[in-house]
Order: C-alpha cells, then structure tokens, then sequence
C-alpha cells in the first residue's frame, strides 16, 4: 500500500490582470469571463512507497509548495485524487503553526497538538525537543524575538520528534547554518532508516543526489521527470563542465579553473558548499540532448511533455517509465498508438544543459532566458501568455494580493444584487412553474392512450452504414475519411460510408469527389442542423445499424466490431470511448455518460475513466453521443429521430437516448471502440463561447420540460427554480437567464413535442435515474441466468477487518474466511479502525481474489433522531467501491457481516 498516491491532481487560481476586471465579472456587466485560469498543478499523478525519500524539484512557481500544501492537507486540490496514509508532519513555509506571541514553549505544546499528540505525550518529549533545538532561555520568550534560524531550529525539532510516518519538508533548512544543516541531515537519514517517508521540496540538486533515493520535476505545475537520482558518476567528471560549452561536434571542452577551496581565498562555507553541489550538476549538461533525462539528478525518464519539449527521434535514448497521455489506456493495444502522437514543435531544440537551468530557475543568457520563458508560457493549456503574466503580478510584490482581497470583499455586494434580480424575475418564474405542473397533469391523464413499445428485434446483421455530418469541414476530412475507410477494411464486412453535407460553401463536396470516389455522398441544399442532418442520414441508410460520425473524428482501426457486437433486441445504440486529439487538454468527454437529479435540476456528466480497467465488454450509458456512436435504425426512427426542437446544437442525442431508456430498451458504452475527437471544432467556428453558454442551458431545460413526468421531480423543479436561476447566473453570468428566457419563450413548442410522443414508458424518471446512480443494478438480470462449473463468486462486507489477536468478532470471521477459501472465490470489502491495522491485510490477501480496506471516517450529518449504528458505517467512500465492484463483477453471493453493513443491502441487485 503506497505512502502516498496522488492521481491527476490539479489545483487552479483564477487570475485577473486589470483592477475592474474582476468588478465587471461578478456584476454580470460582461458576458465574458475576464479571468483567466492559472493551473499551479495540472494531471500530476505519482505514488510513493513507505520509506521512500524523495525530492521535489524545480524552478520557482512550478508547483512543489502547492503539492506539498496538498499533500499536508493545508490546501483542498481542484480535482484530482490524493491520499496519505499515516500521520503526516510537515515542516512547511518558515514560522507555519506557529502563534508569534506564544513563546516556544507554548509553541511546542500548540504544534504537538495540532499534530495529534496528547500533552502529555508532548511533555515526555520536551526535553528532546529543547536539546535539539539549542535555543536556550529564549525558549520561555515570545517566538516574535526568534531569528529566522530560530524559528527554523524549532520548527524542525517539533517536526521530527513526534514520530511521523511521513515527513513534508519544503525549504525549510535553507535558513539554517551549515552545521544545523548537518545536525537536520542527520536526523533525517535516522527517520529514513527507521522506514519513515520522507518528500523533500528543495533547489539544492547535490542534498536530492545524496539524501534522495527518487526524485520528482515539475515545470509549470507538471511533472516532468520521475526517477532515481544518479549515485554512481565519477567524482573527476563532476567539475569539469562546469564551464564548458557545447560544440558542433557534440563534445564538451571544459575550462580549468582553480580547486573551489582557492577561490576568492575564503574558505568553502556554505555557500560554497552549495556552488559545488550545483557545479557537479551542472558540469553534466553536455549529458542531457542524448535523452538521458536529466543526468546526475534523474536516472530514469519520462517522456516529456509535448508543450514543453520538442519529440526527439527514435532510438533517443528515453529510459524507464513508460508515458501515457491523459485517458489512455493502459497497456495500449497496437491500433491505438495514435493516442502517443505528439504534434511538431517550431521551437528549436534545445541546447545542451537548458533542462538543468530550467530546473534551477535560472537562463544561461538572453536568448537562453526568452526559451524559457516560451516553455512556461507554452505549458498552459488556457492561453500562451497566462504563467508569464502570473509571474509579472508575483514580481510587482504585494498589489495584486491588495487588489484580490479588495475584489473579494465585492463579492457580497454582487451576490446581493444578484439575488435582487432573481426576486424581480421570481414571479415570472412562479408563473412558468405553474404552466409546467399544468401541462404534466394533462399529459398524465392522457396517458393511457399511448400505445406500448413493439416487441423489440435485434438487427437482421452486423452491416452498418457510417455517416458522417460534413458542413464546411474539408479541412477536417482529409483526418477523418481516411481513418474511417481503413477500420472498414479491417473489418471485413462491407460496411458502408455515407458523408452527409449539410450545405456546405467551402468545396467540401468537390474534394469528397475528387479524393474518396468509393464514399457515398448525400447533398443538402441548406445546413438543416445536427439533428436533422443526421436524421436524413439515417433515413438514407442501408443497413440495419447506423455508425453516427462527426466529421472532426479519428477513429482506430478496431472501431466497428465492438460496436455491432453490442447490439442485440434490447439494445438500441452503443457508443464509443472517446479521447480528445490533443493529450494536453482536459478530456471532457469519455463515452461513459451519467446524471443525477439533484435540487430541481438535472447534473450531466462523463464519467472520470482515468486509470479504470474495464473487466466486461459493455457498460450502461445515459446516452450515447451523436457523434461517436451506433444506433439501430430501427428504433431510431421508431422514435422519430432526433428532435429538431434542440436546433442548431447538443442535447439532442441525450434526449433520444432517454427516451429509448424509458421505453424499455437500453444504451451501452463500449470501451474497446476508441474514437479521437478534435472537441468542437465545428461548434466553435459557428457560434462564440457566450452563445453556446445559453444554447446549452436552454437545450437542457427543454429536455426536463419535455421527458421528465415524475411529479416529485417536476414539483422539485418549480420549487428550486428561482434558486437555480440565482446560482447559475452566480456561477456562469447572466447569460444562463438569456437561456431561460429563450426556453420560455418557446414552452408552447416543448409541450407540443412532448404530446407528440406515441410510445407509453415502460420505465419512470425514478427508475432511469437509480439506474445510474447504482449501475450494478443493470446486470442484475445477467446475473440471474448465470451458472456455471467455476467456484461460487463472493462478496464480503464487513465492518471490521478479519484478523487474529485484538477483536474477538474479527477472529472468528478471520478463522470462517480461511475454511471458506478453498471453496470460494472472495473479494473482501472491509473498514480499518486505525492505520495499523493494515499490518493485517498481509495474512488476508492469499485467502481471497482481491481485498480492499478502507479507513473508516464517519460522515458528519444532523442528527434528528436517535442514534442508528449504521450511521457511522454508511459512508460515500465505501459505497462507491461497492458500486465500482459491483459494475465491474458479477458475484453470487453478497456477504453482510455485523449489522452494521445491512444499510448496504439492495434486493434489485439480484444477488442474494
């Protein structure tokens, strides 16, 4: 069990630049967003095993404060995973924890508390702390009198004497002297050699070289490299490049310069002692462009990141860990190394040594220093100059503080106008939320006379027409066409490609023509829209199945099988998972769809897949997207297609997929059929950002006006309307209400197309829903049919984790899980009371298929009634490991032990 595992971690600041931009912002005077987003961390993902020391790395305001902060639990990550495990001691920025008018006794006592010890613990180890901290009387007197070595020398005493499992230090020695340097040294290769984790954050790469047994590099809040620090150059070869400079012929001619110790006849104090580490790092500069990584301080290499670095060529010489973009899958499968590409870089290559005074903060020249300040500014991925202009703001000094805390104080007044206007507009709202428990009314008593769905059949075969929606794309089919036509002939079965153009002005269809004879093309005179575009397609269609592509898709080889094959009578489309063409940007978008009414309004999402293995071959999905998935044709225009009610853009496919769940049929996602989406490549040419913000939010209430029939929710929608029409104009401006307003306008229309719905439901709002809030519940029918010659599959959940020795309840199961063993495959779900517990799980691990421990923290909740045990075992953590398990594996039987775990019960499982 690792120390420490951080997964796609990200922590974002919003940026201003100008004094009213913020005013002008939170006023709503502006649909744009006048901030702009500042990433200090971004997908940095690393674990860490017990008793590793490691260094963090880095020039100035790539991130390594930000992670410790995090990692300390003094800073909340924007997204992003990150768990420690143990008790955490972090000596952090010079003075943190400490009250200037306590004295350092008082301090003493104030930090051990804070770090979880009892005071009389903390008494015990005073006297320690005292010796080692060497301060004296001025122990009794107020910490404001210390120096910043004084301060430093009892930070680290009190850091380092409450036995810490992990020990955070971020560049707190460098105030000290050399000989408490030495002395803090020390004390931490005792911690290290007693097992301690140890993350150090320093600039000082000779201290990473010997102290270190892996090191971290960020750049621009990335991690660039992770490796081992190289213990085994030769000290000869260290000084002699301190100097030299690299030739055409790839050599390094160093210059003689005297020892260190003759030098501007001083002695090597510490400073000097600094300049020699830096020189034997340094002198290997010539080392780093043949893709040895970073040399003396990094033995093992990742590839870097296609902003920061230009690609070098095959056989560069990379070493070690493998590099996987953002969504990839794990191990790749040959027709996916496409997802590895990285796009060409204009930059010159770099120099020989630039990676080194990249990571030091430094440039060796002018021309060095506009390098890199190109490399900062190309790492974000919100805009070229952002990182730079940070840096400009912190270098002003305090202004830009002054102008946050100056902004933040308008926050209040603009939530008060805010919410002024959502109390002018409120009875308009009333009167919409009357209209729409009117017309549901109606439409539930006018139920019964819709007809139920027809008896579903499955595709006669597995032949399928692909159409891809083209308006004004010619410069995205020469990527698209070419991919599509090779997955066609990998498989073998006579598909069939339709290219739809929806009007196009821009020689679209002379060049589908001219270059893909073998294309079928369908030409329409004016651009009718997604919907209807694709609508005509599929009435053009051929076959059975209907391949909706757009035209900024790239598909992989193996696409089509994945998809045809998930279609039997039930099902009425299957989608593809989806990944973005850039490996930069944040994937928005995965395939995997869900939602979740929540407060009168309806949540979407893509489901997070980062890291996910995948042990079946289809999945439930909310929806499928119109422009990476299968439909069966059948039922596609059984249900009238998309609706046109949605034109010009989005919604549409959700809205028809919702409708197919209600009916009866059912939506699946297929992660084996990967497609690369260039994200609105089209939408963003035709519409700016403010217009699609209110397309987006109109199309949605359209779908809540149009399918959902379920009275508590319609009811839960009118209630918490004014109170939606506040929050999302506070979260996203006022254009939400240009959206809102949009839709109201048009409610006649909404109603129309719900009344123009044949087909009666065979499932409510309630069921769809539940189904997605608890997924293993939809192969609760597979599971029923199951049988089979294998051993029994077993869940086990308990409250307390089955071992010998403390817990009596705990030892007898430990005893009934090793008899049943030999008889049955296990999985074991179990709380931990305490972290050393996990000492434990050892013993459990070759009894079972898998065992997953999760420390037991009780939720807070009201407490309105008498106290319930299952309250303080029913957390979020366990149920979506349990949700996870259950999607992934069917099992046939559901162990519950103590009766704290019946909150966990769910009879539409179908285990028993």
């Amino acid at each position: 069990m690792p120390a420490v595992r951080v997964a796609h971690l990200s922590k974002k600041y919003q940026i201003y630049h100008r004094r009213w931009d913020k005013l002008a912002e939170v006023l709503g005077l502006s649909r744009d967003r006048h901030h702009q987003e500042f990433w200090a961390l971004e997908d940095v993902s690393f674990e860490i095993e017990p008793g590793q020391s490691v260094g963090v790395i880095g020039p100035n305001g790539s991130g390594k404060s930000t992670l410790l902060q995090i990692l300390g639990g003094i800073m909340r990550q924007t997204r992003g995973d990150c768990f420690v495990e143990g008790k955490v001691s972090a000596l952090l920025e010079l003075g943190s924890g400490f009250n200037p008018e306590f004295t350092g006794r008082e301090n003493v006592f104030m930090n051990g508390a804070i770090l979880g010890l009892s005071t009389s613990e903390i008494a015990r180890r005073f006297d320690a702390i005292a010796r080692f901290a060497e301060i004296g009387d001025f122990m009794n007197q107020p910490v404001k009198t210390y120096s910043s070595g004084m301060f430093m020398r009892l930070s680290f005493a009190v850091a380092v004497n409450v036995d810490p499992d992990i020990l955070l230090v971020d560049e707190a020695l460098a105030v000290g002297d050399l000989v408490f340097q030495h002395r803090c040294m020390h004390r931490m290769n005792r911690l290290r050699a007693s097992g301690r984790t140890i993350v150090l954050v320093t600039h000082d790469l000779g201290a990473v070289s010997k102290f270190c047994t892996r090191a971290l590099l960020l750049d621009c809040g990335r991690l660039i490299e992770d490796g081992k620090p190289d213990a085994g150059r030769p000290r000869g070869s260290c000084g002699a490049g301190r100097s030299g400079r690299r030739h055409a012929d790839g050599a390094s001619h160093p210059e003689h310069r005297p020892p260190l110790r003759q030098r501007r006849g001083r002695a090597p104090g510490r400073g000097a002692a600094r300049r020699h580490a830096d020189s034997q790092v340094r002198g290997l500069r010539g080392r780093v462009d043949d893709g040895a990584g970073l040399g003396p301080v990094l033995g093992q290499r990742r590839p870097p990141h296609p902003r920061l670095h230009p690609p070098r060529p095959a056989g560069g010489g990379n070493l070690g860990l493998q590099h996987r973009p953002r969504g990839a899958l794990p191990p790749p499968a040959p027709q996916r190394a496409g997802r590895d590409q990285r796009l060409p870089d204009p930059r010159p290559p770099r120099r020989a040594g630039e990676l080194l005074d990249l990571a030091r903060g430094r440039a060796r020249g002018p021309a060095q220093a506009r390098h890199v300040r190109l490399d900062r500014q190309r790492a974000g991925v919100h805009g070229p100059d952002r990182r730079a202009r940070l840096r400009n703001a912190e270098a002003r000094g305090p202004g830009p503080e002054l102008r946050r805390r100056f902004l933040t104080m308008l926050d209040l007044p603009r939530r008060l106008i805010l919410a002024f206007l959502t109390l002018l507009i409120t009875p308009f709202v009333a009167m919409l939320g009357a209209m729409l428990l009117f017309f549901n009314f109606v439409y539930r008593v006018t139920r019964p006379a819709r007809r139920p769905a027809p008896a579903p059949e499955a595709p006669r075969d597995r032949r399928a027409t692909i159409v891809i929606l083209n308006w004004n794309g010619r410069q995205l089919l020469p990527e698209c066409l070419p991919s599509v036509i090779e997955a066609v002939r990998c498989d073998g079965r006579g598909h069939e490609i339709l290219v739809v153009d929806n009007g196009s002005e821009d020689g679209s269809v002379e060049y589908v023509r001219s270059a893909f004879p073998e294309v079928r093309l369908l030409e329409l005179a004016d651009n009718l829209g997604f919907a209807e575009g694709n609508n005509a397609g599929v009435a053009a269609a051929s076959h059975d199945i209907v391949i909706l592509l757009n035209n900024d898709m790239a598909v992989d080889a193996g696409f089509i099988a994945p998809l045809v094959e998930g279609f039997s009578s039930r099902t009425f489309a299957v989608s593809s998972q989806v990944f973005l063409q850039d490996p930069a940007a944040r994937r928005e978008e995965t395939g995997k769809t869900s939602a979740r009414f929540r407060r009168g309004m309806i949540d979407y999402t893509h489901v997070d897949l980062a890291g996910r293995s995948f042990a079946r071959r289809y999945y439930p999905t909310l929806w499928a997207g119109g422009g990476s998935s299968a439909f069966d044709r059948r039922k596609f225009l059984q249900l009238g297609g998309f609706d046109p009610l949605y034109s010009p853009v989005y919604v549409e496919d959700t809205d028809l997929c919702y409708r197919a769940w209600r009916v009866g049929w059912e939506v699946l996602f297929a992660p084996e059929s990967v497609v690369h989406h260039k994200h609105r490549a089209s939408s963003n040419r035709r519409f700016k950002r403010a217009e699609l913000e209110a397309i987006i939010r109109r199309n949605q209430l359209f779908f809540l006006w149009k399918n959902v029939r379920d009275w508590k929710f319609v009811a839960a929608h009118v209630f918490f309307l004014p109170w939606n029409c506040y929050r999302l104009a506070r979260d996203h401006g006022l254009t939400v209400w240009r959206g809102l307003g949009e839709a109201a306008a048009r409610l006649g229309e909404v109603e129309i197309a719900r009344f123009s719905q044949g087909l009666r439901g065979a499932r409510s709002d309630r069921d769809v829903f539940e189904l997605f809030a608890r997924p293993g519940r939809f192969f609760a029918p597979d599971r029923r049919a199951r049988g089979g010659a294998e051993p029994p599959r077993v869940l086990w959940l308990t409250a307390y984790l089955p071992h010998v020795g403390r817990h009596a309840g705990a030892g007898r199961m430990f005893h009934l899980l090793r008899r049943l063993s030999g008889r049955y495959r296990i999985t074991l779900l179990s709380f931990l009371e305490s972290d050393d517990e996990r000492q434990f799980l050892a013993e459990l691990e070759p009894l079972c298929e898998r065992v997953i421990a999760l420390r037991r923290i009780p939720p807070r909740r009201l407490q309105l009634f008498a106290y319930e045990p299952f309250e303080e075992f029913r957390t979020a953590e366990m149920e979506r490991a349990l949700d996870l398990l259950l999607e992934e594996h069917d099992f046939d039987l559901i162990q519950l032990e103590y009766s704290q775990m019946a909150c966990y019960a769910d009879p539409r499982l179908g285990i028993p």
